[in-house]
Protein backbone atom coordinates (compact mmCIF):
# COMPACT_ATOMS: atom_id res chain seq x y z
CA UNK A 1 0.00 0.00 0.00
CA UNK A 2 1.44 3.37 -1.01
CA UNK A 3 1.98 6.25 1.41
CA UNK A 4 -0.61 8.28 -0.55
CA UNK A 5 -3.24 5.56 -0.06
CA UNK A 6 -2.50 5.32 3.67
CA UNK A 7 -2.73 9.10 4.04
CA UNK A 8 -6.01 9.19 2.11
CA UNK A 9 -7.40 6.42 4.31
CA UNK A 10 -6.50 8.33 7.48
CA UNK A 11 -8.19 11.47 6.15
CA UNK A 12 -11.34 9.48 5.36
CA UNK A 13 -11.38 8.00 8.86
CA UNK A 14 -10.85 11.47 10.36
CA UNK A 15 -13.69 12.94 8.30
CA UNK A 16 -15.96 10.04 9.24
CA UNK A 17 -15.22 10.66 12.91
CA UNK A 18 -16.08 14.35 12.53
CA UNK A 19 -19.33 13.63 10.64
CA UNK A 20 -20.42 10.85 13.00
CA UNK A 21 -19.62 13.03 16.04
CA UNK A 22 -21.61 15.93 14.57
CA UNK A 23 -24.56 13.66 13.79
CA UNK A 24 -24.42 12.20 17.30
CA UNK A 25 -24.33 15.67 18.87
CA UNK A 26 -27.26 16.85 16.76
CA UNK A 27 -29.21 13.72 17.64
CA UNK A 28 -28.50 14.24 21.35
CA UNK A 29 -29.47 17.89 21.04
CA UNK A 30 -32.78 16.92 19.41
CA UNK A 31 -33.58 14.35 22.12
CA UNK A 32 -32.64 16.76 24.91
CA UNK A 33 -34.76 19.50 23.36
CA UNK A 34 -37.75 17.15 23.55
CA UNK A 35 -36.90 16.42 27.20
CA UNK A 36 -36.02 19.99 28.09
CA UNK A 37 -38.02 19.86 31.31
CA UNK A 38 -35.58 17.23 32.61
CA UNK A 39 -32.32 19.13 32.22
CA UNK A 40 -30.64 21.89 34.12
CA UNK A 41 -30.41 25.08 32.10
CA UNK A 42 -28.26 28.16 32.80
CA UNK A 43 -29.74 30.56 35.29
CA UNK A 44 -30.28 33.89 33.57
CA UNK A 45 -33.35 35.90 32.66
CA UNK A 46 -33.26 34.97 28.97
CA UNK A 47 -33.11 31.22 29.48
CA UNK A 48 -35.79 31.32 32.18
CA UNK A 49 -38.10 33.23 29.86
CA UNK A 50 -37.38 30.74 27.10
CA UNK A 51 -38.23 27.87 29.44
CA UNK A 52 -41.47 29.59 30.43
CA UNK A 53 -42.40 30.04 26.79
CA UNK A 54 -41.66 26.38 25.95
CA UNK A 55 -43.66 25.29 29.00
CA UNK A 56 -46.61 27.40 27.88
CA UNK A 57 -46.43 25.96 24.37
CA UNK A 58 -46.52 22.41 25.71
CA UNK A 59 -49.66 23.30 27.66
CA UNK A 60 -51.22 25.05 24.63
CA UNK A 61 -51.19 28.35 26.49
CA UNK A 62 -50.54 31.62 24.68
CA UNK A 63 -47.39 33.25 26.03
CA UNK A 64 -47.45 36.97 26.87
CA UNK A 65 -44.28 38.32 25.23
CA UNK A 66 -44.41 41.74 26.82
CA UNK A 67 -41.86 42.94 29.34
CA UNK A 68 -42.94 43.82 32.87
CA UNK A 69 -42.56 47.50 32.04
CA UNK A 70 -44.87 47.13 29.03
CA UNK A 71 -47.53 45.39 31.14
CA UNK A 72 -47.41 48.17 33.77
CA UNK A 73 -47.48 50.82 31.03
CA UNK A 74 -50.59 49.20 29.51
CA UNK A 75 -52.29 49.04 32.92
CA UNK A 76 -51.57 52.73 33.47
CA UNK A 77 -53.10 53.52 30.10
CA UNK A 78 -56.30 52.04 31.59
CA UNK A 79 -56.03 54.55 34.48
CA UNK A 80 -54.90 51.91 36.96
CA UNK A 81 -52.35 52.87 39.61
CA UNK A 82 -49.92 50.11 38.70
CA UNK A 83 -46.29 49.42 39.52
CA UNK A 84 -43.74 46.70 38.79
CA UNK A 85 -43.64 44.22 41.65
CA UNK A 86 -40.91 44.76 44.18
CA UNK A 87 -40.19 43.25 47.57
CA UNK A 88 -39.13 44.52 51.00
CA UNK A 89 -35.62 43.35 50.16
CA UNK A 90 -35.39 46.00 47.43
CA UNK A 91 -35.39 48.69 50.12
CA UNK A 92 -32.04 47.39 51.42
CA UNK A 93 -29.16 49.85 51.04
CA UNK A 94 -25.85 48.30 50.01
CA UNK A 95 -22.55 50.19 49.98
CA UNK A 96 -19.17 48.63 49.34
CA UNK A 97 -17.42 47.82 52.59
CA UNK A 98 -20.41 48.90 54.71
CA UNK A 99 -23.04 46.84 56.57
CA UNK A 100 -26.41 46.71 54.82
CA UNK A 101 -29.07 49.14 55.98
CA UNK A 102 -32.18 50.73 54.43
CA UNK A 103 -32.73 53.31 51.71
CA UNK A 104 -35.70 54.76 53.63
CA UNK A 105 -35.33 57.23 56.50
CA UNK A 106 -37.99 57.86 59.14
CA UNK A 107 -37.56 60.17 62.13
CA UNK A 108 -33.92 60.60 61.26
CA UNK A 109 -32.90 56.93 61.11
CA UNK A 110 -33.07 54.07 58.58
CA UNK A 111 -36.25 52.00 58.60
CA UNK A 112 -36.69 48.73 56.70
CA UNK A 113 -40.26 47.98 55.53
CA UNK A 114 -41.64 44.45 55.44
CA UNK A 115 -44.39 45.18 52.92
CA UNK A 116 -45.12 47.45 49.93
CA UNK A 117 -47.48 50.38 49.37
CA UNK A 118 -51.09 49.63 50.27
CA UNK A 119 -54.03 49.24 47.88
CA UNK A 120 -51.96 49.29 44.69
CA UNK A 121 -51.75 47.06 41.62
CA UNK A 122 -48.49 45.23 40.91
CA UNK A 123 -47.17 43.21 37.97
CA UNK A 124 -45.01 40.26 38.94
CA UNK A 125 -43.60 37.21 37.12
CA UNK A 126 -44.59 35.28 34.02
CA UNK A 127 -43.78 31.58 34.30
CA UNK A 128 -47.19 30.23 33.31
CA UNK A 129 -47.65 32.22 30.08
CA UNK A 130 -49.45 35.12 31.77
CA UNK A 131 -48.12 37.76 34.13
CA UNK A 132 -49.31 37.70 37.71
CA UNK A 133 -51.13 40.95 38.46
CA UNK A 134 -52.09 41.35 42.10
CA UNK A 135 -53.48 43.99 44.45
CA UNK A 136 -52.12 44.73 47.92
CA UNK A 137 -54.28 45.03 51.02
CA UNK A 138 -54.53 47.92 53.49
CA UNK A 139 -51.15 47.04 55.03
CA UNK A 140 -49.28 46.38 51.78
CA UNK A 141 -49.42 42.57 51.86
CA UNK A 142 -51.09 40.18 49.41
CA UNK A 143 -54.52 39.54 50.92
CA UNK A 144 -58.11 40.38 50.02
CA UNK A 145 -59.03 43.89 51.08
CA UNK A 146 -60.46 44.02 54.59
CA UNK A 147 -58.69 40.88 55.86
CA UNK A 148 -57.02 42.81 58.68
CA UNK A 149 -60.42 43.96 60.01
CA UNK A 150 -61.53 40.41 60.70
CA UNK A 151 -60.35 37.95 63.38
CA UNK A 152 -57.14 36.18 62.34
CA UNK A 153 -56.47 32.59 63.38
CA UNK A 154 -53.75 31.56 60.92
CA UNK A 155 -50.80 33.57 59.63
CA UNK A 156 -48.40 32.44 56.91
CA UNK A 157 -44.73 33.46 56.69
CA UNK A 158 -42.48 32.75 53.71
CA UNK A 159 -41.01 34.02 50.47
CA UNK A 160 -42.36 34.29 46.92
CA UNK A 161 -43.82 30.76 47.06
CA UNK A 162 -45.95 31.81 50.03
CA UNK A 163 -46.79 35.12 48.40
CA UNK A 164 -48.27 33.16 45.48
CA UNK A 165 -45.76 34.00 42.77
CA UNK A 166 -46.56 33.27 39.12
CA UNK A 167 -49.98 31.66 39.58
CA UNK A 168 -53.29 33.54 39.22
CA UNK A 169 -54.50 35.44 42.32
CA UNK A 170 -56.15 33.05 44.76
CA UNK A 171 -54.49 29.98 43.20
CA UNK A 172 -51.42 30.01 45.45
CA UNK A 173 -51.47 27.58 48.36
CA UNK A 174 -52.34 30.30 50.88
CA UNK A 175 -55.25 31.47 48.75
CA UNK A 176 -56.48 27.89 48.45
CA UNK A 177 -56.21 27.38 52.22
CA UNK A 178 -58.16 30.61 52.74
CA UNK A 179 -61.14 29.22 50.77
CA UNK A 180 -61.50 26.56 53.49
CA UNK A 181 -60.22 28.64 56.44
CA UNK A 182 -61.04 32.32 55.75
CA UNK A 183 -59.35 33.61 58.94
CA UNK A 184 -55.95 33.27 57.25
CA UNK A 185 -53.55 36.17 56.74
CA UNK A 186 -50.65 35.96 54.28
CA UNK A 187 -47.53 37.91 55.34
CA UNK A 188 -45.13 36.23 52.92
CA UNK A 189 -43.13 38.25 50.39
CA UNK A 190 -40.67 37.61 47.61
CA UNK A 191 -37.02 37.25 48.75
CA UNK A 192 -37.94 37.00 52.44
CA UNK A 193 -35.73 34.81 54.59
CA UNK A 194 -35.74 33.59 58.20
CA UNK A 195 -34.71 36.98 59.62
CA UNK A 196 -37.66 38.56 57.80
CA UNK A 197 -39.98 35.98 59.34
CA UNK A 198 -38.75 36.83 62.83
CA UNK A 199 -39.19 40.53 62.02
CA UNK A 200 -42.77 39.99 60.83
CA UNK A 201 -43.61 38.13 64.04
CA UNK A 202 -42.18 40.97 66.12
CA UNK A 203 -43.81 43.79 64.13
CA UNK A 204 -47.29 42.40 63.46
CA UNK A 205 -48.17 39.22 65.31
CA UNK A 206 -47.94 40.38 68.91
CA UNK A 207 -51.00 42.50 68.18
CA UNK A 208 -52.85 39.89 66.12
CA UNK A 209 -51.99 36.89 68.37
CA UNK A 210 -52.97 34.18 65.85
CA UNK A 211 -53.45 30.60 67.00
CA UNK A 212 -51.10 29.22 64.36
CA UNK A 213 -48.14 30.64 62.46
CA UNK A 214 -47.25 28.62 59.38
CA UNK A 215 -43.53 29.02 58.70
CA UNK A 216 -42.95 28.01 55.06
CA UNK A 217 -39.29 27.09 54.66
CA UNK A 218 -37.99 26.87 51.10
CA UNK A 219 -34.70 25.10 50.47
CA UNK A 220 -32.79 28.27 49.57
CA UNK A 221 -33.55 29.98 52.89
CA UNK A 222 -30.03 29.40 54.20
CA UNK A 223 -28.80 31.30 51.14
CA UNK A 224 -31.08 34.15 52.23
CA UNK A 225 -29.37 34.12 55.62
CA UNK A 226 -25.97 34.31 53.94
CA UNK A 227 -27.27 37.40 52.08
CA UNK A 228 -28.79 39.00 55.21
CA UNK A 229 -26.12 38.19 57.80
CA UNK A 230 -24.65 41.72 57.57
CA UNK A 231 -28.00 43.54 57.48
CA UNK A 232 -27.86 45.68 60.62
CA UNK A 233 -31.63 46.20 60.87
CA UNK A 234 -32.62 42.56 60.36
CA UNK A 235 -29.93 41.35 62.75
CA UNK A 236 -31.30 43.72 65.39
CA UNK A 237 -34.38 41.49 65.64
CA UNK A 238 -32.17 38.96 67.43
CA UNK A 239 -32.46 41.38 70.35
CA UNK A 240 -35.76 40.50 71.99
CA UNK A 241 -36.92 44.08 72.56
CA UNK A 242 -36.04 45.48 69.12
CA UNK A 243 -39.00 46.80 67.12
CA UNK A 244 -39.33 49.32 64.27
CA UNK A 245 -43.03 49.96 65.03
CA UNK A 246 -43.92 49.38 61.39
CA UNK A 247 -47.67 49.11 61.98
CA UNK A 248 -47.77 52.53 63.64
CA UNK A 249 -45.60 54.26 61.00
CA UNK A 250 -47.00 52.45 57.96
CA UNK A 251 -49.28 55.17 56.64
CA UNK A 252 -46.67 57.87 57.20
CA UNK A 253 -44.25 55.90 55.04
CA UNK A 254 -46.60 55.53 52.07
CA UNK A 255 -45.14 58.55 50.26
CA UNK A 256 -41.62 57.12 50.43
CA UNK A 257 -42.86 53.71 49.29
CA UNK A 258 -44.54 55.23 46.24
CA UNK A 259 -41.52 57.37 45.36
CA UNK A 260 -39.31 54.28 45.47
CA UNK A 261 -41.72 52.28 43.31
CA UNK A 262 -42.02 55.11 40.77
CA UNK A 263 -38.21 55.32 40.52
CA UNK A 264 -38.19 51.56 39.96
CA UNK A 265 -40.74 51.95 37.16
CA UNK A 266 -38.77 54.76 35.50
CA UNK A 267 -35.57 52.68 35.66
CA UNK A 268 -37.45 49.87 33.91
CA UNK A 269 -38.62 52.33 31.26
CA UNK A 270 -35.03 53.32 30.53
CA UNK A 271 -33.90 49.70 30.36
CA UNK A 272 -36.87 48.49 28.32
CA UNK A 273 -35.44 49.09 24.81
CA UNK A 274 -32.50 46.80 25.62
CA UNK A 275 -34.71 44.18 27.28
CA UNK A 276 -37.19 44.36 24.40
CA UNK A 277 -34.39 43.77 21.90
CA UNK A 278 -33.11 40.78 23.90
CA UNK A 279 -36.62 39.31 24.09
CA UNK A 280 -37.17 39.76 20.32
CA UNK A 281 -33.83 38.13 19.49
CA UNK A 282 -34.62 35.26 21.84
CA UNK A 283 -38.07 34.75 20.31
CA UNK A 284 -36.58 34.75 16.80
CA UNK A 285 -33.99 32.18 17.83
CA UNK A 286 -36.63 30.08 19.56
CA UNK A 287 -38.74 30.06 16.38
CA UNK A 288 -35.82 28.92 14.20
CA UNK A 289 -35.71 25.20 14.95
CA UNK A 290 -32.72 24.37 12.74
CA UNK A 291 -30.63 27.24 14.07
CA UNK A 292 -31.52 26.22 17.61
CA UNK A 293 -30.38 22.64 16.98
CA UNK A 294 -27.14 23.75 15.36
CA UNK A 295 -26.36 25.96 18.32
CA UNK A 296 -26.29 22.86 20.60
CA UNK A 297 -27.83 25.01 23.32
CA UNK A 298 -29.10 22.07 25.36
CA UNK A 299 -25.71 20.30 25.43
CA UNK A 300 -23.92 23.53 26.26
CA UNK A 301 -26.45 24.11 29.04
CA UNK A 302 -25.74 20.74 30.61
CA UNK A 303 -22.01 21.44 30.50
CA UNK A 304 -22.53 24.79 32.23
CA UNK A 305 -24.80 23.10 34.80
CA UNK A 306 -22.12 20.51 35.59
CA UNK A 307 -19.55 23.26 36.08
CA UNK A 308 -21.96 25.29 38.21
CA UNK A 309 -23.00 22.33 40.36
CA UNK A 310 -19.35 21.43 40.94
CA UNK A 311 -18.68 25.00 42.00
CA UNK A 312 -21.73 25.03 44.27
CA UNK A 313 -20.80 21.75 45.90
CA UNK A 314 -17.35 23.14 46.64
CA UNK A 315 -18.77 26.25 48.27
CA UNK A 316 -21.86 24.90 50.03
CA UNK A 317 -20.68 25.36 53.60
CA UNK A 318 -23.66 26.90 55.40
CA UNK A 319 -22.70 25.93 58.95
CA UNK A 320 -22.72 29.54 60.17
CA UNK A 321 -26.11 30.19 58.57
CA UNK A 322 -27.48 26.93 59.95
CA UNK A 323 -26.57 27.94 63.50
CA UNK A 324 -28.12 31.38 62.93
CA UNK A 325 -31.25 29.71 61.58
CA UNK A 326 -31.55 27.62 64.76
CA UNK A 327 -31.29 30.76 66.88
CA UNK A 328 -33.94 32.54 64.81
CA UNK A 329 -36.36 29.63 64.94
CA UNK A 330 -35.92 29.28 68.71
CA UNK A 331 -36.61 33.01 69.25
CA UNK A 332 -39.61 32.90 66.94
CA UNK A 333 -41.02 29.86 68.74
CA UNK A 334 -40.62 31.59 72.11
CA UNK A 335 -42.41 34.71 70.89
CA UNK A 336 -45.32 32.86 69.30
CA UNK A 337 -45.66 30.67 72.40
CA UNK A 338 -45.78 33.78 74.61
CA UNK A 339 -49.38 34.50 73.55
CA UNK A 340 -50.39 30.84 73.38
CA UNK A 341 -49.77 30.51 69.66
CA UNK A 342 -48.11 27.65 67.81
CA UNK A 343 -45.62 27.54 64.93
CA UNK A 344 -46.20 24.95 62.22
CA UNK A 345 -43.10 24.37 60.09
CA UNK A 346 -43.77 23.59 56.41
CA UNK A 347 -40.81 22.29 54.40
CA UNK A 348 -40.95 23.27 50.70
CA UNK A 349 -38.61 21.42 48.29
CA UNK A 350 -36.71 22.77 45.29
CA UNK A 351 -37.38 21.16 41.93
CA UNK A 352 -33.72 20.20 41.46
CA UNK A 353 -34.33 17.30 43.84
CA UNK A 354 -36.44 15.54 41.23
CA UNK A 355 -34.26 15.98 38.13
CA UNK A 356 -33.15 12.55 36.85
CA UNK A 357 -30.26 14.10 34.91
CA UNK A 358 -29.00 16.33 37.68
CA UNK A 359 -27.70 15.47 41.13
CA UNK A 360 -29.04 17.87 43.79
CA UNK A 361 -26.48 19.93 45.63
CA UNK A 362 -25.28 18.00 48.64
CA UNK A 363 -26.31 20.63 51.17
CA UNK A 364 -29.98 20.24 50.13
CA UNK A 365 -30.00 16.81 51.75
CA UNK A 366 -27.56 17.25 54.63
CA UNK A 367 -28.95 20.55 55.86
CA UNK A 368 -32.52 19.35 55.43
CA UNK A 369 -31.89 16.68 58.06
CA UNK A 370 -30.31 19.18 60.46
CA UNK A 371 -33.14 21.67 59.97
CA UNK A 372 -35.82 19.05 60.57
CA UNK A 373 -33.94 17.82 63.62
CA UNK A 374 -34.05 21.34 65.09
CA UNK A 375 -37.77 21.57 64.33
CA UNK A 376 -38.22 18.32 66.25
CA UNK A 377 -36.02 19.52 69.14
CA UNK A 378 -38.27 22.57 69.56
CA UNK A 379 -41.40 20.35 69.48
CA UNK A 380 -42.68 22.27 66.45
CA UNK A 381 -45.25 20.52 64.27
CA UNK A 382 -43.94 19.61 60.82
CA UNK A 383 -45.59 19.38 57.40
CA UNK A 384 -42.98 17.91 55.04
CA UNK A 385 -44.05 18.66 51.47
CA UNK A 386 -41.01 16.84 50.05
CA UNK A 387 -42.45 13.54 51.26
CA UNK A 388 -45.63 14.27 49.34
CA UNK A 389 -43.90 15.42 46.16
CA UNK A 390 -41.55 12.44 45.93
CA UNK A 391 -44.43 9.95 46.08
CA UNK A 392 -45.98 11.33 42.89
CA UNK A 393 -45.20 9.73 39.50
CA UNK A 394 -43.62 12.92 38.10
CA UNK A 395 -42.90 15.63 40.69
CA UNK A 396 -41.52 17.88 37.93
CA UNK A 397 -45.09 18.51 36.79
CA UNK A 398 -45.56 20.43 40.04
CA UNK A 399 -43.27 23.14 38.62
CA UNK A 400 -43.56 25.12 35.39
CA UNK A 401 -39.95 24.22 34.63
CA UNK A 402 -36.87 23.21 36.60
CA UNK A 403 -34.75 24.85 37.80
CA UNK A 404 -35.86 28.42 38.27
CA UNK A 405 -39.63 28.32 38.39
CA UNK A 406 -42.09 28.42 41.25
CA UNK A 407 -44.72 25.77 41.77
CA UNK A 408 -47.38 25.39 39.12
CA UNK A 409 -51.03 25.41 40.12
CA UNK A 410 -50.74 21.65 40.61
CA UNK A 411 -47.86 22.14 43.03
CA UNK A 412 -49.79 24.72 45.02
CA UNK A 413 -52.73 22.33 45.24
CA UNK A 414 -50.53 19.64 46.80
CA UNK A 415 -49.18 22.10 49.38
CA UNK A 416 -52.63 23.52 50.21
CA UNK A 417 -54.09 20.04 50.63
CA UNK A 418 -51.42 19.20 53.20
CA UNK A 419 -52.05 22.41 55.16
CA UNK A 420 -55.84 22.00 55.01
CA UNK A 421 -55.57 18.42 56.26
CA UNK A 422 -53.44 19.64 59.16
CA UNK A 423 -55.93 22.38 60.04
CA UNK A 424 -58.88 20.02 59.85
CA UNK A 425 -57.12 17.66 62.21
CA UNK A 426 -56.05 20.40 64.67
CA UNK A 427 -58.96 22.82 64.32
CA UNK A 428 -59.93 23.34 67.95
Amino acid sequence: MSKLTVRSSKIQIFLMLIVSTAVALLFCEFILSQLSHLILLPQDKVSFRQLARVSAQKRNVEFDRRTIYEVVRDLRSENKEAYPASSPNHFVKEELGQPKSSKLIFNGKPILPLSLAANKTYTYCNESGSYLIYHTDEMGFVNPSGTWSNPIENVTLGDSFTQGACVPPGKGFVGLVRTRFPATLNLGYSANGPLHHLAVIREYLHQLKPKRVFWFHYENDLEDLKRDQDNTILLSYLEKKFNQNLMESFHQLQGQYLSFLEEFYQAMARANPTIRREFDEEDLHQDQTLARLLSLSQIRSIFRAIVRNKSNSESSDYEKELQLFKTILRLANEEVSSWGGKIVFVYLPQGERYLPLSKPQSFLSSHRLEILAEVNNLSIDLIDIHLRFEKLPDPLKLYYYVPGSHYSESGHQVVSKAVIEYLEKHND
